[in-house]
C-alpha cells in the first residue's frame, strides 16, 4: 500500500489529519499485512530500490527548478502535452525521455524495490517507481493473450465524496468514471477490477 506527498521511507502520514481537517471520520483497523522484515528482499530488490530513490530525488529536483517548470508551462501554453499537469508532464517529458523511470513493465503483484509503506509527494512519482503507470485514470491495467484484462494498481484521487468512513488498511472504490452519483460501466479499468474480482486476484 503505497500513499502520496510523503517522503519516501517516511512512516508518518498526515492522512487522519488531513481527513479530519475535512470533517470525515477516521477508523483505526488493524493491519492487514505482514510486516516488511518478514520479507525475503534479494540484492536485486536493493538495486531496485536505490534506482527508486535516484530516480525520485531527480524528479523532486526538476521540480524545484523554476527554469525547468518555467519551460513546462510554456510547452503546455503552446498546446503540448496539453490536460498534464506540471508534475506529471516533468515525469512523462522529461523522466522518462532520460531513462530514468524503474520497472517499466506492467505486472502483477509486488513491485520490485518498492514495500508496504512507502509515501510520495506526486503521483507522477508512482509512474516513475512503476506502481501506476496511468497518469490520470484511477486504475491500471494489463491485457493478457486472451484479451482479458486485469488490474494491476488503483489510486484514489480523494475527488469523491460519497465514502464517509477512512481506514488506512481499507480503500472503498466506487469506480473508474464521473463524480457525479450514478452507475459506472463495466469498461477499462471498472471491467480489469470486475474480473480481478471474479478471479480473485488482488491488485
Amino acid at each position: 500500500m503505497a500513499a502520496l506527498r510523503q517522503k519516501l521511507g517516511n512512516v508518518k502520514s498526515s492522512s487522519k489529519l488531513n481527513r479530519a481537517k475535512d470533517g470525515k471520520r477516521v477508523i483505526p483497523c488493524k493491519g492487514l499485512f505482514r510486516d516488511d522484515k518478514e520479507k525475503p528482499f534479494t540484492a536485486k530488490w536493493y538495486e531496485t530500490r536505490r534506482n527508486i530513490k535516484k530516480a525520485l530525488s531527480f524528479y523532486r529536483e526538476l521540480l524545484d527548478n523554476k527554469k525547468t517548470v518555467n519551460k513546462l508551462w510554456q510547452e503546455h501554453e503552446n498546446g503540448r502535452n496539453s490536460g498534464l499537469k506540471v508534475h506529471i508532464r516533468a515525469a512523462k517529458v522529461v523522466v522518462r525521455t532520460m531513462g530514468k523511470w524503474v520497472n517499466t513493465s506492467k505486472q502483477i503483484g509486488p513491485i520490485s524495490g518498492t514495500k508496504i509503506g512507502d509515501h510520495f509527494y506526486w503521483r507522477g512519482e508512482l509512474s516513475i517507481v512503476g506502481l501506476h503507470h496511468e497518469f490520470q485514470r484511477g486504475i491500471d491495467y494489463i491485457k493478457l493473450m486472451n484479451g482479458k484484462i486485469l488490474a494491476t494498481s488503483i489510486v484514489d484521487s480523494g475527488r469523491y465524496d460519497n465514502v464517509d468512513e477512512i481506514c488506512s488498511d481499507k480503500l472503498v472504490y466506487c469506480g473508474e468514471g464521473d463524480n457525479p452519483n450514478k452507475d459506472q460501466t463495466l469498461v477499462r479499468g471498472n471491467l480489469a477490477r470486475k474480473n480481478n474480482m471474479d478471479d480473485t486476484i488482488i491488485s
